[in-house]
């Protein structure tokens, strides 16, 4: 992938994982806990550091409810009512 469509990429992620620690009303660091990440790896993936391994998105999505689909292609058709309201707003 280009460089210029793999920083489009990871800054449309970033967003993602943003709103949804957002939508659950949660700090950095308690977010991290939830999914049993460093709260450093999730600063690198909202920021757009870097994107998530597939390992890490899915400890993301088992921890909160969503899925890959959500994290790297922005489809909430499949996301809990709660967030699928909440999360157009915060993007």
């Amino acid at each position: 992938m280009p460089r210029r469509a793999n920083s489009i990429q990871q800054h449309k992620v970033a967003k993602r994982i943003t709103a949804l620690r957002q939508a659950r009303g949660m700090t950095k660091a308690a977010f991290a806990r939830s999914c049993r990440i460093t709260p450093q790896e999730i600063g690198n993936y909202e920021t757009g550091g870097r994107l998530p391994s597939i390992p890490a998105a899915h400890k993301i999505c088992l921890a909160h409810g969503v899925s890959l689909d959500y994290i790297y292609r922005g489809i909430l058709k499949d996301l809990p009512d709660d967030l699928r309201q909440r999360i157009p707003a915060l993007l």
